[in-house]
């Protein structure tokens, strides 16, 4: 008798344990690529180089040799060096982040100051576009 409860036991073990990965895999979230869809990325550099470039120069003002930057709540003013160093991120959005160690490898920058000028993925190509235009107006604004 002790043969048939140690097999009932195992045969009770064995489809809970399925049973439960059964509905575990029901359960589980659909996979979500990281590369959204192409349909969703600005592919035209001159559809929103107007925008970002007149962002660019609301958000950003050089007087007396200092880059003033306000925030659009108005709360903080940030002035900084004509010589801070800043760069350009183009892809996931465009932003210029200003600061005393800028470093495009990591996309970081120490004492940073990110300031948005648009939100929305932008493809490679027409980042190839924007992200020069967005730095020659910033050179342009940093060196009057």
């Amino acid at each position: 008798m002790k043969r048939d409860y140690f097999t009932f036991s195992l045969v009770l073990v064995g489809a809970t344990f399925l049973g439960y990965m059964l509905l575990s895999l029901k359960d589980e979230q659909p996979k979500i690529s990281k590369n959204p869809p192409a349909a969703r990325r600005v592919i035209d550099p001159e559809a929103i180089l107007p925008a970002i470039l007149t962002e660019l120069d609301h958000k950003i003002h050089v007087e007396n040799g200092l880059i003033l930057i306000t925030e659009e709540s108005g709360a903080n003013t940030y002035l900084l060096p004509v010589s801070s160093q800043w760069l350009v991120q183009c892809g996931a959005g465009v932003s210029i982040q200003l600061g005393a160690a800028a470093t495009a490898s990591q996309g970081t920058v120490g004492n940073e100051l990110k300031v948005k000028l648009f939100d929305g993925l932008i493809d490679r190509s027409a980042c190839a576009v924007v992200a020069p235009r967005v730095a020659a107006r910033l050179q342009e604004k940093l060196q009057r």
